[in-house]
């Protein structure tokens, strides 16, 4: 998979940690915030680790 760049696979995550958004999506950590701010799409608490739904930011980013 290419840095920065999303392409659909059976193998991606559902959840994301913030801090993977780099990797995973080309996203910065403070944008992930800050567009959650915005209700861009949600950040969720699991087991004490702040996560983001892929697909929600996947269909933020295609919009």
């Amino acid at each position: 998979m290419t840095t920065g760049v999303f392409q659909s696979s059976p193998s991606l995550k559902i959840y994301a940690r913030i801090k993977e958004g780099k990797e995973l999506l080309g996203l910065s950590r403070a944008t992930v915030y800050r567009r959650a701010n915005e209700s861009c799409f949600q950040i969720y608490k699991k087991n004490g680790v702040s996560v983001v739904k892929v697909s929600e930011v996947c269909a933020w980013l295609e919009s």
